[in-house]
């Protein structure tokens, strides 16, 4: 299905009230995602990147997207938040791995 990421990340982004987020968006592409699956994953992604960056005066997140290869597309969101320690960095994308210290 050809999907262009603008649709589902302009929902996340309007999810989110008062978002710094720059938009750098690249063609449309074809993904085996449904534009409500790539919305889901993306509107998480952000969530955890405001999470991140939460009370900086200098927040920022940018997202961006490219063509790799001409059939692949590389979604990147980045943010000046605090970044995860060293030492769990093997654990990163366990299920619900989390370093936050209010949560289980």
């Amino acid at each position: 299905m050809a999907v262009s990421p603008a649709a589902p990340l302009a929902a996340s982004v309007t999810a989110v009230p008062a978002a710094p987020v720059e938009v750098e968006l690249s063609a449309t592409v074809c993904v085996a995602l449904t534009a409500e699956v790539l919305g889901q994953l993306l509107q998480t992604l952000l969530s955890n990147a405001l999470e991140a960056v939460a009370g900086r005066p200098d927040a920022r997140i940018v997202v961006s997207s490219e063509k790799i290869n001409g059939s692949r597309l590389r979604i990147v969101i980045a943010d000046n938040g605090p970044g995860i320690a060293v030492t769990p960095c093997d654990r990163v994308f366990d299920p619900f791995f989390t370093t936050r210290s209010d949560r289980p």
